[in-house]
């Protein structure tokens, strides 16, 4: 996948590009960081922080739970892919379900 495109030119700043694909880091030129998930509990109860801010009582419904626990594990526990995930189910981009 060339993605060339999507980083901008010039010689200042720096460019952080997310993956879970391990073959990728060919294309490291700065440095490769592994990262971990979360701890499960944590990264769900982001998920749910993420995607419902305002309505803490329903996000402990045993069936939020549940599809909650779905998502954080396919995402792999990480911090930034659950927050977008939420914000996605925020805005009724898409549904928890």
């Amino acid at each position: 996948m060339d993605i060339s495109d999507f980083v901008p030119t010039g010689s200042q700043g720096h460019v952080l590009i997310s993956t879970r694909n391990p073959n990728v880091i060919v294309h490291a030129n700065a440095g490769a960081l592994r990262f971990r998930g979360m701890d499960p509990e944590d990264g769900i109860e982001l998920l749910l922080k993420s995607a419902f801010p305002l309505d803490e009582p329903d996000r402990r419904e045993p069936q939020k739970l549940t599809l909650a626990r779905s998502i954080a594990a396919e995402l792999g526990y990480l911090a930034i892919a659950l927050d977008q995930a939420g914000a996605t189910i925020r805005r009724k981009i898409y549904t928890l379900e």
